[in-house]
């Protein structure tokens, strides 16, 4: 979860940073709405979401499997006694 946390808030804080950018030249009124500016902070804010509730998944199947693993190791323990 660190690293695809990590990656994941760096994705999103730069699309922050180009749509605080764009909101500034918004009230300026300097904003062109066929920048490539505006899609690529619509993608790496949805790339880091994206990244972040990945590495969400992954840390959960991880725990899961090692509880799953935990409860197979003590049913053995529990099948040698009887």
């Amino acid at each position: 979860m660190i690293l695809f946390g990590f990656i994941g808030l760096l994705l999103c804080l730069v699309g922050l940073i180009s749509a605080i950018y764009l909101f500034y030249q918004y009230l300026v009124g300097t904003l062109d709405p066929t920048r490539p500016l505006m899609i690529f902070m619509i993608l790496t804010i949805l790339s880091g979401i994206q990244i972040l509730i990945f590495g969400f998944v992954a840390t959960q199947i991880s725990l899961l499997k090692r509880e799953i693993y935990l409860i197979q190791k003590e049913n053995k323990l529990i099948r040698k006694k009887l």
